[in-house]
């Protein structure tokens, strides 16, 4: 169960597997497409990282 928020109607709703018109796996992580009440088709990222990973820069540090 997933609490989202349709725009179109600007209404909370709880999407469960019945919601859902398709789920994707993208590079970006995984996409869904889940109809509000009113019937509204709303895309959901699921992202793996919510925040980016930043590399830190390698130390090298001189004995």
């Amino acid at each position: 169960m997933f609490d989202l928020h349709c725009r179109t109607c600007d209404q909370a709703f709880v999407a469960g597997p019945s919601s859902f018109a398709s789920l994707h796996h993208t590079t970006d992580g995984l996409v869904g497409y889940a109809r509000c009440p009113t019937g509204h088709v709303n895309v959901v990222n699921f992202h793996t990282r919510v925040h980016p990973v930043e590399t830190e820069a390698s130390r090298v540090t001189a004995a």
